[in-house]
């Protein structure tokens, strides 16, 4: 929905690289939408998420993808900080 709103040249630029406040929001929004619950505090995970991931959405939303994979749709923040956030380069 947000490519469409952005166009898809915005959507793009926007996935890169966000500010560690504007991340954690879209992830919270992310965590309403796909029902995952912060098993600590949630704002305090979620800014800490958007920190270690170098503020690129890609990264974060790999440990959504694995809360949401989890039963009971569960974040903690042994999950966050056990992550390793990497970005491989293309040479």
């Amino acid at each position: 929905m947000l490519a469409i709103v952005l166009g898809l040249p915005a959507f793009a630029a926007w996935m890169i690289h966000q500010e560690v406040g504007k991340l954690a929001e879209f992830l919270a929004e992310r965590c309403e939408e796909w029902g995952i619950r912060c098993v600590d505090d949630a704002e305090a995970s979620l800014n800490q998420l958007a920190e270690l991931s170098g503020c690129v959405p890609g990264l974060a939303l790999q440990v959504l993808r694995r809360a949401h994979k989890n039963p009971g749709k569960l974040l903690t923040m042994e999950m966050i900080e056990e992550h390793v956030f990497k970005i491989e380069e293309l040479n």
